[in-house]
């Protein structure tokens, strides 16, 4: 089998792999991006249903706070946001109200961890340094964190969390924006920015073996059932940890030949985290209607309901839609996966019918459309985003850490400064490599 020849392979079309290749085009290498989908822009999905105005993201859709990575390109391309607005409300004992307070009983929970001390799990850390906190917020602290993160509030470290919230706070990570255009126009936007004589994406082409020596990588791949493949002398890698911890012949399995040895311990220590997203498309805002409601909530932005298996969900409203979308992440996230979508849907409406208290089969006539991703299900991800467990604070680090200066590690999971699972630490990791690749001094212009 003949294989193509470029200067640099990036494996994965999301928006690390697109950022890369856009600094190493401009740097004038010519770049070929494998995408194993039919799509670029990896956790990026926007949707745009026939029935509802507005596009359903199926992935990310949020942009937290003011980070630079985000930003810069949001106003190079010109692309329309909005800050979320409304308000905050939660189901307590059976009642519907405003949140207030929480969010501060929160943050002074993750300004307890003591990162001058071993590390433990977060619930360890509730357990032993919490203890005289009332237990209901301590309830809701591992709830959020598991919701949040997508993560095992008994697994995850207390240390990563620590440096997420620092990180957070530094952006004004409480601010969050959307794209009412879909979050698709980030991906369009970095495409358009890369030299298109120097950037080649081919989709569909499932990568299955990485070779290498120093100087030289050849990946194997299928491509619409043929074989296909390319020679280069640098890879970068932004698969999802999902995708490099998947057992050998599996699907979507990578091999790498010789083996990434040095990779394995930090692998071990990196979880990716389990998330169901639901988006439902209904003939109106019935929670804002007396008729059906208790207590109408025409300013809601988010809702939590800690007990649901869907316990968060937000409206879009602000862009003039019908839409609730619902997330379920960590261990009730791992109770959905692999159901099925009649199934998730089902568990989503009777969640709206616990917290509004509209009947069930009203919900039903009011839905027009239904979307579900399971993440977990998807062989090209295998979950959601990723976080360190206990004692894995610096994992990150080692698997983002380049290799023979051939191949280079991008993506949300090799960020190590607090950042992962979000979209501009997803940027600056394939930022990051490209500038490692740069300066090795072989492929430099």
């Amino acid at each position: 089998m003949a294989k193509r020849i470029t200067e640099v392979v990036v494996i994965g079309a999301g928006v690390a792999g697109l950022a890369c290749a856009q600094a190493l085009c401009k740097a004038g290498l010519r770049v070929t991006i494998l995408e194993a989908r039919s799509r670029i822009g990896g956790r990026i999905w926007t949707v745009h249903p026939s029935l509802t105005n507005a596009p359903v993201e199926l992935g990310a859709e949020f942009i937290h706070g003011l980070p630079r990575e985000v930003w810069q390109i949001v106003e190079r391309a010109g692309l329309q946001t909005l800050e979320l607005t409304g308000n905050r409300w939660r189901l307590e004992q059976a009642r519907l109200a405003p949140m207030s307070g929480s969010w501060d009983v929160i943050d002074r929970i993750f300004q307890r961890i003591d990162k001058s001390a071993p590390d433990q799990s977060f619930q360890e850390f509730l357990e032993h340094a919490c203890g005289n906190l009332p237990q209901q917020q301590r309830i809701e602290a591992a709830a959020y964190v598991e919701s949040f993160h997508a993560c095992d509030a008994s697994r995850i470290s207390a240390h990563a969390l620590a440096r997420w919230h620092r990180s957070d706070r530094e952006i004004q990570g409480h601010r969050g924006f959307r794209f009412p255009n879909g979050c698709e126009g980030l991906v369009r936007a970095l495409v358009a920015a890369s030299k298109p004589d120097l950037l080649s994406v081919r989709l569909n082409t499932v990568v299955t073996e990485i070779a290498w020596n120093p100087g030289t990588v050849e990946v194997t791949a299928q491509s619409p059932g043929q074989p296909a493949g390319i020679r280069a002398q640098a890879a970068v890698i932004t698969l999802p940890l999902g995708v490099l911890q998947a057992p050998p012949g599996t699907d979507g399995a990578v091999g790498f030949r010789p083996e990434l040895t040095e990779k394995a311990g930090a692998l071990k220590q990196l979880e990716m985290g389990t998330a169901i997203r639901l988006v439902l498309c209904f003939r109106g805002c019935f929670w804002t209607d007396p008729k059906l409601v208790q207590t109408p909530m025409p300013d809601m932005s988010f809702l939590s309901s800690p007990e649901e298996l869907f316990p968060t969900w937000w409206s879009s409203v602000s862009a003039g839609t019908a839409m609730l979308t619902g997330w379920s992440g960590g261990v009730r996230a791992e109770q959905l996966s692999g159901r099925g979508r009649a199934a998730i849907v089902e568990r989503g409406l009777e969640a709206l019918h616990h917290v509004f208290g509209v009947p069930l089969e009203t919900l039903r006539q009011w839905l027009q459309e239904s979307f579900v991703h399971d993440w977990q299900s998807d062989p090209y991800c295998r979950g959601v985003y990723s976080y360190a467990l206990a004692d894995g604070k610096e994992a990150a680090r080692t698997l983002g850490a380049p290799v023979g200066n051939t191949l280079f590690f991008a993506g949300e999971a090799t960020d190590c400064s607090g950042q992962n699972g979000t979209l501009h630490g997803a940027i600056a990791s394939g930022q990051r490599a490209a500038t490692e690749l740069l300066s090795c001094g072989g492929l430099g212009r």
